[in-house]
């Protein structure tokens, strides 16, 4: 794990971190856990509109369903992405460009 203040070409300071992607999707599975537990102690006894409209006509099960997707999917994406760019720079290493 690297951090540290840096100049970049353009003369400007940035922060540069330089992390793991197992340590990156732990700190994301974390957040998200923390999140959802919040979320549940923030419940009231009042109904919104999101129990009106989306649980009693049934859409709910639809934007679950979508947003499950699109999350599988950015995972999917991402850990190919991952596994690309490892074997891009293993091969950057060894001499063969």
């Amino acid at each position: 794990m690297v951090f540290g203040c840096t100049i970049c070409a353009h003369g400007q300071y940035g922060f540069k971190i330089n992390l793991p992607m197992r340590t990156i999707i732990r700190l994301v599975v974390f957040i998200t856990a923390a999140l959802l537990c919040e979320a549940t102690f923030a419940q009231g006894g009042q109904q919104s509109w999101l129990v009106e409209t989306m649980y009693k006509s049934g859409k709910i099960n639809t934007v679950i369903t979508i947003v499950t997707i699109f999350l599988a999917g950015l995972t999917a994406w991402m850990f190919l992405m991952d596994r690309k760019l490892r074997k891009m720079e293993q091969q950057q290493r060894s001499g063969r460009a």
